[in-house]
């Protein structure tokens, strides 16, 4: 009885260190607690090859090595219990093999390593909590990574370095849970995924260096953080999705040539930010759904990029942040009540700016800074409403603001040596405000147009060669120039 409660052991076959490893089974079952299983299989034909591994219990060890031209091989581990440790390793020009390490319990800890690999997969499950698995993969082709964890305090990781046609996935179902993938140096045409269903969960996907390659974030519930980062990359795509309230996420790309980032939340009190840095020919896209949101896109340092940012309900805002960019352009639509939208660009060239919005006390602004042939367009529809461009050393520039509604407000201020710019705006309705500034401007220009009633609009011009025109159509409006 006592050795019954230490170990039961049966072991069918058992194979170490054979000098031909070929169609050999090994099969361990042990009950009890601190125990260790350890199998080998090593060879430099290791063929055709089962190794399974079972414990039941407390503090038990379970090892697998399959290594050395390992093909058509698998490897399984069963654990049940407690601060239980299982690890599985395949390892040199292993081809068309399988690790797949299951445990139900509490403390547990799986770690898989497939190295220099094709045609392979390693598959981690785990109940319970406070559980920790990971899988590493290196020089692998065509191979994938899967872990599953469901409760709570997890923690799943996926490193997969140098690459090719590879793909990693991470599911999570519990709250407190951390998961991470990791694509580097040299990673090709590969894909992570990664997603949680539940509460204060933290989610990152990271790739550096990869090219052709994307990466999926998907979180369902609230408080939860997600990001995914991409440094060195080409043709690279980013999709990162939370539904919920009081949910976080970002994505960064640095150096990037021809990738894509999308950013989808749904809820409230959610926060949003895509970042491209260095960016060629680059796209960013950030769409929110719900009240009381906040999203950020930011581009500095692109050429020929675009950043689009949505949001639909109330009392949300963004902002579009530009810098040293050529060719490029930004838009944000809104669509509700007490919207904010802002976009700003500094030291552009051939860029533009579209700023629209439906809905009742909304406001918005553009700032253009150091800009050359560049373009800021700016849509309200809808009463009480606000627009602000400010051109600050501009050339062949133009700024328009078009509202219609009631108690609108348009602000146009082209500054500091503005050179062949143009200022209009545009309003149908009543009880609206209109005013241009053109301050140290040359050889600009300034339009106001105005439909409706008790409707006013102001135009300042100093500088060299301006001109200014009005047309107002309606009862009771004022107007003034000043040259």
């Amino acid at each position: 009885m006592k050795l019954l409660n230490q170990i039961a052991t049966i072991t069918l076959v058992f194979l170490s260190g054979n000098t031909l490893a070929n169609n050999n089974v090994t099969i361990q079952i042990q009950v009890g607690a601190n125990n260790m299983a350890d199998a080998d299989q090593t060879d430099p034909t290791t063929h055709n090859n089962l190794i399974s591994q079972t414990q039941f219990g407390v503090s038990n060890n379970s090892e697998a090595f399959q290594t050395t031209s390992t093909n058509n091989s698998v490897a399984t581990h069963l654990q049940a219990g407690e601060a239980n440790i299982a690890r599985s390793f395949q390892q040199q020009n292993t081809t068309l093999s399988w690790v797949s390490i299951s445990q139900q319990g509490q403390a547990n800890q799986v770690f898989a390593v497939q190295d220099d690999t094709s045609l392979t997969a390693a598959t981690l499950n785990q109940a319970g909590l406070m559980n920790m698995a990971e899988i590493f993969q290196t020089s692998s082709t065509t191979s994938s990574a899967l872990s599953n964890q469901l409760g709570s305090i997890n923690i799943s990781r996926i490193d997969q370095v140098t690459t090719m046609a590879t793909s990693a996935w991470i599911h999570q179902v519990g709250d407190m849970n951390q998961a991470g993938i990791g694509q580097q140096a040299g990673t090709t045409a590969s894909r992570a995924w990664a997603g949680q269903i539940g509460s204060s969960n933290f989610l990152s996907i990271g790739q550096n260096s990869t090219t052709a390659s994307s990466a999926w974030v998907s979180q369902v519930g609230k408080m939860n953080s997600g990001g995914i980062g991409q440094t060195l990359t080409t043709e690279n795509n980013a999709w990162l999705n939370q539904i919920g309230a009081m949910n976080n996420g970002s994505i960064v790309q640095s150096f990037a040539t021809v990738d894509s980032a999308w950013f989808n939340q749904m809820g409230s009190l959610n926060g949003g930010s895509i970042t491209q840095n260095f960016s060629t020919a680059s796209s960013a896209l950030s769409s929110q759904v719900g009240s009381r949101n906040l999203s950020m896109i930011t581009q500095m340092s692109t050429t020929a990029s675009s950043a689009l940012l949505n949001q639909v309900g109330s009392v949300n805002g963004g902002n579009i942040n530009q810098a040293t960019t050529t060719a490029s352009s930004a838009w944000f639509n809104q669509v509700g009540d007490m919207n904010g939208g802002n976009i700003f660009q500094a030291t552009t060239t051939a860029s533009s700016t579209w700023i629209n919005q439906i809905g009742s006390m909304n406001s918005n602004g553009i700032g253009q800074i150091t800009t050359i042939a560049s373009y800021a367009f700016s849509n309200q529809l809808g009463a009480m409403n606000e627009s602000t461009i400010v051109q600050l050393n501009t050339d062949f520039s133009l700024a328009t603001v078009n509202q219609i509604g009631e108690l609108n407000d348009v602000d146009i201020t082209q500054e500091n040596g503005t050179t062949l710019s143009l200022a209009t705006a545009s309003q149908a309705g009543a009880m609206n405000l209109t005013e241009i500034i053109q301050s140290g401007a040359s050889f600009s220009a300034a339009a106001t147009f105005q439909l409706g009633s008790n409707n006013v609009h102001t135009t300042n011009q100093t500088g060299t060669g301006q001109i200014a025109v009005a047309v107002q159509i309606g009862n009771g409006n004022m107007g003034a120039i000043m040259q």
